[in-house]
């Protein structure tokens, strides 16, 4: 049975969707045991009775209680929203029994799906999937691609009105509900802005530390253009694409992502997008560079050094002697001395991206943690990197 520590994200939750400013706030784990066992069931069955889609049921479905799932509001509309909750509600409706019965059993394979359900009239389904924490604006984006997961996932339209990251959804009864309190976080690509900069950022799970790892899979594309000319304006691309497709297939195999075309798109976009700033002519179309990039990306995985490449750092976080709960600084070091240890080697390379998959964030700040352990003079830097997207050579010092 459910406990409220399962899933413990905060929403709000209210008696009366006509009074949008009487709102306490539940856990998600709370609402989803009370649809379990029943504590809205006879209620609930008293709509489910009525004619569907008979203005006695709407009536009466409005008396009913709710909650946001998006989060935590002061007052239910888009602008108050105080905490999002990381989770994105999607209702399927009017699928009838035979359909509501396939659609929960899709959701058991579906390991971005936190719960699913009869919802409220009992014709339908309701799904609620785990994404990155966003605003407003953001949960309507968010919304698009999620829609897009469940067309291609559960092969069903989700309602629309999903993208009100404000909206009420009406309590349950289904003893069959499933939860999947260890959901992996759907990968979202959502616009940002830093500083007046605009960019397209791609929030993935880090599966290692319970927290949010940023990828930004267009830094991939920008990163490896060769906006040096092979003759007059025109660019060599081969060997950039392969790098690319290597770079790509490594980090999704590292943080267990599977890679779809929005990926790729995002990645080629970016590099097609960087040559042209640089004023550098490319031979080929963008779909072709498409095609190509993910055949590098298919090569690169087929190698048989790929896995053990891949898992070349962050393996030591399944180690029974990983301090899971350590700073960040001293994860990074005991994957280093345990590597170090391995190899009979006291250099090694590490880049940041590796680093924050082992201590669990971002790429940037275990970037700083690096720094703070050669600022300890516990690691030491060994000579500059030919490249800025390339692995920094270290020394172990203690």
């Amino acid at each position: 049975m459910l406990t409220a520590s399962d899933i413990p994200a905060r929403i709000s939750f209210g008696l009366d969707v006509t009074k949008p400013g009487e709102l306490e706030v539940r856990t998600t784990g709370d609402i989803l045991r009370g649809i379990a066992t029943g504590s809205w069931q006879d209620t609930v069955l008293r709509v489910r009775s009525l004619p569907h889609e008979s203005p006695e049921q709407r009536t009466a479905k409005k008396l009913l209680p709710f909650t946001t799932f998006a989060g935590v509001f002061s007052y239910r509309r888009n602008e108050s929203l105080r905490e999002h909750s990381g989770q994105i509600g999607v209702d399927l409706d009017d699928l009838g029994e035979a359909k509501a019965v396939t659609t929960i059993q899709s959701a058991v394979a579906d390991s971005f799906c936190i719960a699913a359900f009869r919802s409220t009239r009992g014709e339908g389904v309701r799904l609620l999937f785990r994404i990155p924490p966003c605003s407003p604006e953001n949960h309507s984006l968010a919304f698009v691609q999620v829609a897009e997961h469940v067309r291609s996932t559960y092969g069903c339209e989700a309602d629309e009105s999903g993208k009100d990251v404000s909206r009420a959804s009406f309590i349950s009864f289904d003893r069959g509900l499933w939860v999947n309190s260890s959901a992996d976080v759907l990968p979202i690509i959502l616009p940002v802005s830093h500083s007046g900069i605009g960019g397209i950022t791609r929030c993935v799970p880090s599966v290692y530390a319970g927290q949010l790892a940023l990828t930004c899979w267009n830094w991939f594309g920008r990163h490896y253009a060769n906006i040096a000319p092979m003759s007059g304006d025109t660019a060599k691309t081969h060997k950039n694409i392969l790098g690319l497709g290597l770079a790509i297939a490594l980090h999704a195999e590292r943080i267990k992502e599977k890679i779809t075309d929005r990926q790729i798109d995002s990645a080629v976009y970016a590099w097609w997008h960087e040559h042209e700033k640089q004023g550098v002519r490319l031979r080929r179309s963008l779909d072709e560079y498409k095609r190509e990039l993910r055949q590098s990306i298919e090569g690169a995985q087929r190698k048989p050094w790929f896995k053990p490449a891949a898992e070349k750092w962050i393996r030591w976080t399944k180690h029974k002697d990983f301090p899971h709960f350590a700073t960040l600084s001293e994860k990074i070091l005991f994957a280093v001395r345990h590597h170090c240890a391995e190899a009979r080697d006291n250099n090694f390379f590490i880049g940041a991206r590796d680093a924050g998959l082992v201590a669990g964030a971002s790429y940037r700040t275990a970037a700083r943690a690096i720094l703070k352990l050669c600022d300890d003079g516990q690691l030491k830097k060994g000579g500059e990197r030919q490249y800025h997207r390339h692995a920094q050579v270290y020394r172990l010092m203690t």
